[in-house]
């Protein structure tokens, strides 16, 4: 079959010695013990799948989580433009003029402050920024940015 567990997590923590050491992939604000818990759970889990089918199982959860992110996204997006701007359209030019600045403004002064308490660095649009992040950290993104840029985004 596999490898046994102490095996593995003999591995992880070699794997962590080597990187931690930087400070650059492992050394985050979760906790290490949580990082290796996560990564022995998801690698028992697909330890479980055939060999031969588990890139395809695999694939399809991966292709199912950002299909129910693009949906949800694009729901969002319908949903603010729905509730603020077509709403306003039905009433005078004014109240149309005034409302559809105060939703631009508040939606901005809410971006301004997720980017600024929660993650200063999902700021901008994100693809110099990932493109560091795979040359840099394995391709490792902190989930604060990854939700702010997702919720500032819609």
């Amino acid at each position: 079959m596999g490898a046994n567990p102490k095996d593995r997590r003999e591995v992880l923590n070699n794997i962590v010695g080597l990187w931690g050491s930087s400070g650059s992939f492992w050394m985050r604000r979760e906790p290490l013990s949580c990082r290796i818990g996560c990564v022995i759970a998801l690698a028992r889990f697909t330890e479980r799948l055939p060999s031969r089918g588990r890139p395809i199982v695999l694939t399809c959860v991966y292709g199912l989580v950002a299909g129910l992110a693009a949906v949800a996204f694009q729901v969002g997006m319908n949903t603010l433009y729905g509730e603020g701007i077509v709403r306003l359209s039905h009433g005078s030019t004014t109240v149309f003029l005034m409302g559809s600045l105060a939703v631009i403004m508040a939606t901005s002064l809410v971006v301004g402050w997720l980017l600024s308490k929660y993650a200063p660095e999902a700021s901008g649009s994100g693809i110099p920024q990932l493109k560091a992040a795979f040359w840099k950290d394995f391709g490792y993104v902190p989930w604060r940015v990854v939700w702010v840029k997702y919720v500032a985004g819609v």
